[in-house]
């Protein structure tokens, strides 16, 4: 099999377009393949080889008439959507339309390369943040692993030959210490919290009582609380997608669904918060019912968790706090817990991780 090279005119510089014939088709007509190139002759002679080998070994994909933002948007994102839960797809067409389209997103699908990926991983490190500000090493393995799914369905279905994200090295992680409250700073919290937001006491109490993720606080129902024995069963999470859409779902692992204790201060906190409960339903004319939502508004409808978190984050700065957030609750529990000596494996299971070495890899500062 032979090709050849010929010079055309760009305002790009150097540019070369290459010719293989690639037999002839039913009609007996010439089948010919181009690519251009951009680049030196040196450069556009290894890609002519490269052309060749892929023909000869069977492994050349045509062109796609697409861009990678039409290839994630128009076919990619409506399969993801049926295979992952609401919140995980509302994360990924969020991370596709903040910083993967606006950057790379008008390049043909099949012209996509491994200095494209390379590129945007650099950009979005150095200013893909906010107000031109980095990301976090983190969220940018988050687009990337986004990437690489997309771009991996896109190989399984023979649209190109292979995925270009896998060429390239995620960023190394940052190491970060969890932010962790002493009990000063905890009840200094709780107090600027009462007068400001005080439906917000509970929940927040029983986050550092429990451990729970806001979503799984959010979810309680009242037939998961054992108010006689003083445990607590978490078997969903409440969530708020990006359109409005109210989610209850099942945790997403099995360690998530998980029996928690309670202590003595969060079970007198269940209790009281049931009286007043029951005191507020029966001026309303009705009964609380077990699959009622323990921590909600008059309409039965669970507080919103962007709303518990503001409080949250608003109390904390009242209170001369920074750098937390509501999962500062969920770290503070779990490190007072090793502190104190509990088993590695108890902590564990009581926050629902997915192994205890997950657990020992965040909390190793605070162990003995």
């Amino acid at each position: 099999m032979r090709g050849y090279i010929t010079k055309v005119d760009s305002k790009r510089g150097d540019t070369y377009r290459l010719f293989v014939s690639d037999g002839r088709d039913e009609r007996g007509k010439r089948r010919r393949v181009t690519r251009r190139v951009h680049g030196t002759k040196s450069e556009a002679e290894r890609q002519l080889r490269a052309l060749i080998h892929e023909i000869e070994t069977g492994t050349y994909f045509k062109p796609t008439g697409f861009t990678l933002a039409e290839f994630l948007v128009d076919q990619w994102l409506p399969v993801h959507k049926l295979a992952v839960r609401p919140t995980t797809f509302y994360t990924s067409r969020a991370y596709i339309d903040l910083y993967i389209n606006p950057r790379i997103g008008g390049l043909a699908l099949s012209d996509l390369r491994r200095e494209h990926i390379q590129d945007l991983q650099s950009s979005l490190l150095s200013s893909g943040g906010r107000d031109g500000g980095p990301l976090s090493p983190g969220t940018v393995r988050k687009i990337r692993q986004i990437l690489r799914g997309a771009l991996g369905s896109a190989v399984k279905w023979e649209i190109i030959p292979r995925n270009v994200v896998e060429l390239v090295d995620p960023p190394a992680l940052e190491r970060k210490t969890v932010r962790v409250l002493e009990l000063r700073e905890i009840n200094d919290l709780l107090e600027k919290l009462e007068p400001s937001s005080p439906w917000a006491v509970a929940p927040t109490v029983l986050a550092f009582h429990t451990g729970l993720r806001r979503s799984e606080i959010l979810g309680l129902t009242w037939s998961a609380l054992d108010l006689t024995w003083g445990e607590l069963s978490v078997r969903q999470g409440y969530h708020v997608l990006d359109d409005g859409t109210r989610d209850v779902r099942p945790p997403k692992s099995r360690r998530g669904a998980r029996l928690v204790t309670l202590t003595a201060t969060s079970l007198a906190l269940l209790r009281d918060h049931r009286r007043r409960c029951e005191l507020d339903a029966e001026l309303l004319g009705r009964q609380i019912q077990q699959g009622d939502f323990v921590f909600a508004g008059i309409d039965g409808v669970p507080f919103r968790p962007d709303g518990l978190s503001k409080a949250f984050r608003r109390a904390a700065l009242r209170a001369g706090l920074t750098g937390v957030s509501f999962r500062t609750a969920r770290h503070t529990h779990a490190s007072l817990l090793l502190a104190a000596g509990v088993h590695p494996k108890v902590v564990s299971e009581r926050l629902g991780h997915a192994s205890v070495a997950f657990t020992l890899d965040t909390y190793s500062h605070v162990m003995p």
